[in-house]
């Protein structure tokens, strides 16, 4: 027993060597002080509660960034081919959540005689009917209610594309300008466009696709609108780095609200 119990005291006191050996010579401020033998016992209490506090906080702020990361704004590097000399940047296309103008959808409502409690009904249906996808179809409401304002309205499957897209307003035309969704660099404008998506109807900015790749032409086989606002100034059609160009980018502004975003 004697014995088991020397040899525990002499394996504990190898590991409380190694970290007083550790602590002092970490390159890690603060460490140090727990094993300083010039301080007292409440002074090591102190260093050790700042330690505690900064290594917590450290955690945090990484945890954050790697949310950020994944959930938020993400630069991303292009290696260029100096042989071709220019590297078209990705383009990028924003799904707002929110799809519904409530101007639109309160004079459609006025049109079709809907009012009460039908027009939340419907409206509740037909925003989730424009936020659907693969992944989500079955968040759309299907109830006895919904049957029947659709059939009261006289509203066929085949024309739920056609309704979404009349009642979503395309901000790449507000004259407001500071609300006008727009792809700039600088003073630069850059074209963007409403597309029709898996995701529904979204804003296409920097693309090298021809104009029949947009909201209007898959739904009614018509190009976009001539679009004034894009042409006052200077615009490309999209943005090109060169070899020599030490930053090459571009901005989709004008959103409001969360939002899906996808880079191409």
């Amino acid at each position: 027993m004697v014995a088991k119990n020397s040899k525990y005291r002499k394996g504990s006191k190898i590991v409380i060597n190694y970290f007083v050996l550790y602590f002092n010579n970490c390159c890690i401020h603060g460490f140090r002080y727990l094993t300083d033998s010039m301080l007292i016992l409440f002074e090591k209490f102190l260093w050790l509660i700042l330690l505690v506090a900064s290594i917590y906080y450290c955690i945090i702020v990484c945890l954050s960034s790697i949310d950020r990361y994944y959930t938020k704004s993400t630069h991303i590097g292009i290696e260029r081919n100096y042989i071709f000399w220019n590297t078209t940047i990705p383009s990028v296309t924003v799904c707002p959540v929110d799809r519904l103008n409530i101007t639109y959808f309160a004079d459609f409502c006025r049109t079709n005689g809907i009012k009460g409690p039908q027009r939340d009904i419907l409206w509740d249906f037909l925003e989730n009917l424009a936020n659907s996808t693969y992944i989500n179809f079955q968040n759309i409401p299907q109830n006895e209610q919904i049957d029947q304002i659709i059939e009261d309205i006289g509203l066929k499957p085949e024309h739920y594309t056609e309704l979404i897209y009349n009642l979503t307003y395309d901000r790449t035309y507000e004259p407001n300008f500071n609300e006008r969704i727009r792809c700039m660099d600088g003073a630069m404008f850059i074209h963007v466009r409403q597309v029709l998506t898996e995701w529904g109807l979204c804003y296409l900015g920097n693309s090298r696709l021809t104009e029949e790749y947009s909201s209007r032409y898959f739904i009614f086989g018509k190009y976009p609108e001539y679009n004034k606002y894009e042409y006052e100034n200077i615009r490309l059609p999209y943005q090109v780095g060169s070899f020599f160009q030490k930053d090459t980018q571009y901005a989709l502004l004008g959103f409001k609200g969360p939002a899906i975003i996808h880079l191409r």
